[in-house]
């Protein structure tokens, strides 16, 4: 049965990219009047993904001999993201654009909408790293600091945080903040603007209840079994879905953008 679902999961992440990139087309070719992305593109990519993680989790419970109660949490919580990525963040978006003309500076820049899923990412990401960082500091209270293993050398993030500080200081500031995160509070604003932003701010909430949920369940396994790589494996674990969440978030947006075109001026 595990295999089985290894072999699901490897098929599924292979029609990941065809869905994201097939579904719209087969949408528009369907409803060629439609002046935004209809159910086929929203929902159909939807399932995929649903269907994508809760396959991997399923398999990743039982591989670590996890609870029913983590693999409901897990699921419950990546569901959400999946939910507030590719269902009601571009329905928020082209709500927002049936009433307000977006900016060409960001909207008509491939590269710009890649800056924004990186950043969007780089969110998520914190969150979950601070979740995983507070739970290994009960393992570790538990079974000792000398099982618990540094996921990663901490030069790099050194190395970030100082380079920001320069730009801080040798740019002016508020104002090198303000040209760097411009196109994250850009999409922020917009996504949350709308009706369906207050639903996609509770799925969030709900998001980071069942992750905590997640991570105490993990960390008391790892407690149980005296083993600190249970909670490792489901921070990579995690932290992989949410880098393949992103990649295909950007191919998605990007796809979608293209066939039906947002409405955009460019400032004078």
């Amino acid at each position: 049965m595990e295999k089985r679902l290894a072999v699901v999961a490897g098929i599924l992440i292979l029609l990941a990219p065809l869905a994201v990139l097939g579904l719209p087309r087969i949408d528009k070719a369907l409803f060629p009047a439609n002046q935004a992305p209809g159910p086929i593109t929203i929902f159909g990519v939807g399932l995929v993904f649903t269907a994508l993680t809760v396959i991997i989790l399923i398999n990743y419970t039982r591989e670590k001999n996890m609870g029913k109660a983590f693999l409901f949490a897990a699921i419950s919580y990546n569901i959400l993201l999946v939910i507030t990525r590719f269902i009601s963040s571009p329905l928020s978006l082209y709500e927002a654009n049936k009433f307000k003309t977006f900016d060409c500076t960001i909207w008509d820049s491939p590269i710009l909408i890649g800056i924004i899923a990186i950043y969007v990412f780089m969110l998520y990401f914190a969150v979950f790293l601070l979740f995983y960082l507070f739970s290994r500091n009960i393992v570790s209270a538990k079974i000792g600091p000398q099982d618990i293993k540094p996921l990663f050398s901490l030069k790099i993030p050194a190395f970030i945080g100082i380079a920001l500080l320069a730009m801080l200081i040798l740019g002016g500031g508020s104002m090198v903040l303000i040209l760097v995160f411009f196109p994250l509070l850009d999409y922020l604003r917009i996504i949350f603007s709308t009706l369906m932003g207050a639903a996609i701010a509770l799925a969030l909430l709900g998001a980071v209840l069942f992750l905590k949920a997640a991570f105490k369940e993990a960390a008391e396994q790892a407690i149980a079994i005296r083993d600190a790589g249970v909670l490792a494996g489901f921070f990579w674990l995690g932290a992989g879905l949410l880098v393949l969440y992103s990649s295909m978030w950007l191919v998605y947006i990007l796809t979608v953008i293209a066939i039906w075109p947002l409405k955009t001026v460019c400032p004078k």
